[in-house]
């Protein structure tokens, strides 16, 4: 039977019903159903979806063109085809490679009045990706809803490959990092040597007060220059996931004591004072001691940087009653609004523009800091109030064993 364009929707008020006996008509009723079933069929024939519904016997009582075109169905595909004879079709020309088979078919039709309600997809020999929604009707009947999702789809995959391909260009910016901070360390290293040895009179005194003044000027823009590219190249290690820890118990007041040495004379030109509180008994942590160190003496740094001149800081170290260590480094300088924080914390970021001016810097402190506390296992938190100071609180475990070997990941 060939349907014509008329034909190929018969509305479901139309359908009868298995569980009551038909309504005694009348022209007026006659008129309504006719209407209803015109507004149903403008509706349907006009929905973006393909739409089939097949009684509780397999046939086809109602649909629309978008059904015909999706499933690329022909014309003879009509009011009364069994559903056996669509997927008999389809299998035919190769829709359900590779299970093409007389078995499959039976499978499918079983599937097709028991397995509901479904929703799944389906790539047809057009390509086309199909959303098909099906579900049972009251007299036993399915209803299926077809949508075309190929464009959804291939949107899908275009994100995921751009997502892809920004992990990659990362992966590759990080590699160029950790390369070109070796590279530019190794003539680094060589200038501020040879300036040392010079300042130092090793091969003989140095008569003219402005070359040792030119000197010192070389030695310590080296010491500076290196002290950026070692903070480009770790931040590059740790997005790398390349920075290894080697895990030992470190004693926390010992190490508080050498970095505090280490930035004494800083501490001394802005006349800043430490104040150091540790808990009684030995206070060790379980970490990497070059690690925990970089993470003092970085905190102490931005302490003393960002510290009014002749102020005070302080530094408490105690075991909570969790067994976690918690640091606490608080200066009373210049402070940050939340906005300020947020960028502090991102690579590069500076939590005010004229701070590079200013104070100098890469930017790079307090990631590093974030991302070496969280290698241990700890977490790093951050309050600050504008012209209030700055107070950064760490906490780590006290001894984990499963971070013995542990390799820092991105």
């Amino acid at each position: 039977m060939s349907a014509t364009p008329s034909q190929k929707f018969r509305p479901l008020s139309s359908i009868p019903s298995y569980d009551r006996p038909a309504a005694i008509s009348s022209p007026s009723s006659d008129a309504r159903l006719a209407q209803r079933s015109r507004l149903l069929q403008s509706t349907f024939e006009n929905m973006d979806e393909g739409v089939s519904v097949f009684d509780r016997n397999r046939r086809l009582v109602a649909w629309n063109s978008r059904f015909h075109e999706l499933l690329d169905l022909p014309d003879d595909v009509a009011e009364g085809t069994d559903l056996r004879e669509i997927l008999r079709l389809q299998a035919d020309r190769g829709d359900f490679k590779p299970d093409d088979t007389l078995d499959t078919i039976e499978r499918r039709i079983k599937s097709f009045y028991e397995e509901l309600p479904l929703v799944r997809e389906r790539v047809t020999t057009t390509g086309r990706t199909l959303q098909i929604r099906r579900r049972a009707m009251p007299d036993g009947g399915v209803l299926t809803l077809y949508a075309d999702i190929t464009e959804q789809k291939t949107a899908q995959a275009k994100i995921a490959q751009a997502w892809k391909d920004a992990e990659l260009a990362n992966h590759a910016k990080t590699a160029f990092l950790a390369h070109m901070s070796h590279e530019l360390r190794t003539p680094l290293n060589a200038i501020i040597g040879f300036s040392e040895v010079i300042c130092e009179g090793v091969l003989g005194p140095i008569s003219a007060d402005k070359l040792v003044e030119y000197i010192s000027d070389i030695h310590a823009s080296g010491l500076h220059l290196l002290s950026m590219v070692n903070d480009v190249l770790d931040l590059s290690k740790i997005e790398a996931g390349k920075l290894e820890l080697s895990f030992e118990w470190v004693a926390i007041g010992t190490l508080l004591k050498e970095a505090t040495s280490f930035v004494s004379e800083l501490a001394n030109n802005r006349r800043v004072k430490f104040n150091i509180s540790l808990s009684p008994g030995d206070l060790e942590v379980w970490g990497d001691e070059r690690a925990l160190k970089q993470i003092t003496l970085n905190l102490l740094s931005n302490a003393i940087k960002f510290s009014h001149e002749g102020s005070l800081i302080n530094i408490l170290a105690r075991r909570e009653q969790t067994g976690t260590l918690m640091l606490d480094i608080e200066d009373f300088g210049v402070g940050m609004t939340e906005d300020e924080i947020t960028r502090a914390l991102q690579p590069f970021g500076q939590a005010k523009p004229e701070t590079a001016r200013t104070h100098g810097g890469t930017g790079l402190g307090l990631p590093i800091v974030k991302g070496l506390v969280e290698a241990h296992g700890g977490s790093l938190e951050v309050k600050s109030d504008p012209d209030q100071g700055t107070l950064v609180r760490i906490r780590l475990p006290v001894h984990n064993a499963a971070l013995k070997h542990a390799r820092l990941r991105a």
